[in-house]
């Protein structure tokens, strides 16, 4: 352990060395130049009959601001704009210009005017890059700089500190590291800020740029990034949980050093330069796959760490409140494809998903929703397998599926695997398909659960009903259990929680048809019973045929239908 901190210390040693001596950026030579006048710019990619769709130029004064005597301080400045009202909730997908350049594009420098109304302005204009004018890879917007620029009028300056309704400033917007290979960048216009006003956000100028000379700025961002991870890293090493080996943490050292080595020699060329970058940048993403993940995985779907990868521009973290007590969950961000996928470093044998569903009148009196969510297994993260859907029990967790189901309202749906294929490592979750188009949103998940106990239910899903007979609710089915051991069960169980305070659960040891002691729980204030493992319940010795039986009591003979979860192990 000694020496692997001795070798940390050394690698963090040459990080500093890096950040300090080395130039952060290339240089730069300009490769597109736009000053938006007009559609006339050679680089301008998809032109139709000599303009671009849904945009025209102005020309127009814009107002910075107004004074007493009436008259105003104002620019004027060759433009394109929205050529009509596109009704875009965020990004405005049918506006947007594209431009092409035979060399590499390295960054931008992108100047637009912005109009704001009623204390806001548009939505920022969005970035996409592409080798091919095809295929475009979004640029987040946190890494885009975005400055309201100075601007100066006979003397006064204006920018965002005095920016008042209906007034306009300069916006520019600044990226540095475009993706290796691009060929093409997309500019797509923001929503509008109110009904109509579709000529509040503008390009003034458009400025792409190549790198000149050998271009280290790729390996310079790969070193920064594992640096910072080897640092963030150094005390978490070990066979734990959410720790990595020390064996992967000394090999990424390694590739650290060397990479590190060829930027430093004056002699590497762009070939070797951008095979540095490559290699660093690959064994760094294997570093993170070696992170021990060990069982039970339990995901509140809070955040994406717990994730080996998922697909990143169409899954996002929702907030919305869907009134099931739920705030977190993964959610698709548009139509398409949506994933996700777990690494564990212990075989699983049970798996367990929670998802939120909603259904529209539509749906309802079509008799459909969102598809299912599909759960594909593998053992080595490259041949997966979908689980056969008579595998997977699918229940509502809130009483019915299809049954009583309102309209625009959400309902918890969960999905179990009891019999797992043996040597699971990897487990892929893919969101249903949407029933129709628009309504990619309605299937959310909620949490997943992995564990290496293999689980068998004896409910397997059943809904529990009131019987008039017993004066409660009770359950037949039945698990032989061993004399003089013990039992937890686990999961969770709802009712109606108008109800909750009067209803009970009670898990009786039997033997045969003899009650021999009885558990009661009672749900919280949500109408939940929640079983951990505190709530082992003892089976006394000498019984000649054990077996557990679970009774729902509502002693004013009130309760509604409600689903069980329960497992014993």
């Amino acid at each position: 352990m000694k020496k692997l901190r001795n070798s940390c210390a050394a690698v963090l040693l040459g990080i500093m060395v890096l950040c300090t001596g080395i130039s952060a950026a290339a240089e730069e030579q300009v490769i597109v130049e736009d000053d938006c006048n007009d559609f006339t710019n050679p680089a301008i990619y998809n032109l139709t009959d000599g303009k671009v769709a849904n945009m025209k130029t102005a020309d127009s004064a814009m107002n910075f601001n107004k004074f007493s005597d009436g008259t105003y301080a104002s620019v004027t400045d060759g433009r394109m704009i929205k050529e009509a009202d596109q009704n875009a909730a965020s990004e405005d997908k049918s506006t947007y210009i594209i431009y092409y350049a035979q060399e590499a594009m390295a960054s931008f420098h992108v100047e637009t005017y912005y109009c704001k109304k009623g204390g806001t302005t548009a939505n920022d204009m969005s970035f996409a890059a592409s080798s091919d004018g095809v295929n475009f890879t979004p640029i987040p917007k946190a890494d885009v700089t975005k400055t309201v620029a100075e601007t100066t009028i006979d003397g006064q300056v204006y920018n965002e500190d005095n920016w008042a309704d209906y007034f306009w400033r300069q916006v520019n917007f600044d990226f540095n590291l475009l993706p290796q290979n691009t060929h093409y960048l997309k500019i797509s216009f923001g929503a509008k800020s109110s009904k109509g006003a579709y000529y509040d956000l503008a390009i003034s100028k458009v400025q792409i740029f190549a790198a000149a000379g050998i271009d280290t700025r790729y390996l310079e961002e790969a070193l920064k990034e594992t640096g910072a991870l080897l640092e963030e890293q150094k005390d978490n090493c070990g066979d734990g949980d959410l720790q990595y080996p020390e064996s992967a943490y000394q090999a990424l050292q390694q590739a650290y050093a060397e990479a590190e080595a060829v930027l430093k020699n004056s002699d590497a060329d762009q070939t070797m330069i951008d095979q540095a970058a490559a290699t660093l940048t690959e064994q760094t993403e294997i570093f993170l796959q070696l992170q021990n993940h060990l069982l039970p995985l339990v995901d509140e779907c809070e955040n994406f760490d717990l994730l080996l990868s998922y697909t990143a521009d169409n899954l996002q973290i929702s907030t919305s409140d869907i009134t099931l007590g739920d705030r977190n969950r993964f959610a698709r961000l548009k139509e398409g494809s949506a994933e996700l996928v777990y690494r564990v470093t212990e075989d699983v044998a049970f798996i367990e998903l929670e998802a939120a569903v909603r259904r529209n009148q539509a749906e309802i009196d079509a008799g459909v929703m969102a598809e299912d969510m599909k759960i594909f297994v593998s053992a080595d993260g490259q041949q997966y397998t979908e689980l056969p859907a008579d595998t997977v029990t699918v229940r509502s967790i809130d009483g019915g599926y299809f049954d009583d189901w309102v309209k625009d309202t959400w309902r918890r749906v969960r999905y179990t695997v009891f019999d797992v294929p043996a040597g699971t490592r990897y487990v892929k979750i893919v969101f249903g398909a949407a029933s129709e188009e628009g309504v990619y949103w309605e299937n959310h998940l909620m949490k997943v659960t992995l564990d290496r106990e293999k689980r068998d239910s004896f409910l397997r899903g059943l809904s529990l009903w009131k019987t008039e007979e017993s004066g409660g609710v009770a359950v037949t089915d039945q698990i032989q259990l061993q004399a003089g051991g013990s039992f937890v069960l686990t999961g969770n169980l709802t009712v109606d929680p108008a109800a909750a305070e009067s209803v009970m659960l009670l898990a009786a040891v039997m033997d045969g048809d003899q009650c021999c002691g009885v558990t009661m729980l009672r749900t919280d204030e949500n109408g939940r019973f929640d079983f951990r493992e505190e709530n082992a319940i003892q089976v006394p010795a000498g019984l000649h045929t054990p077996n557990i039986r679970v009774f729902l009591w509502d002693g004013e003979m009130q309760l509604r239908p409600v689903a069980a979860d329960l497992y014993v192990f």
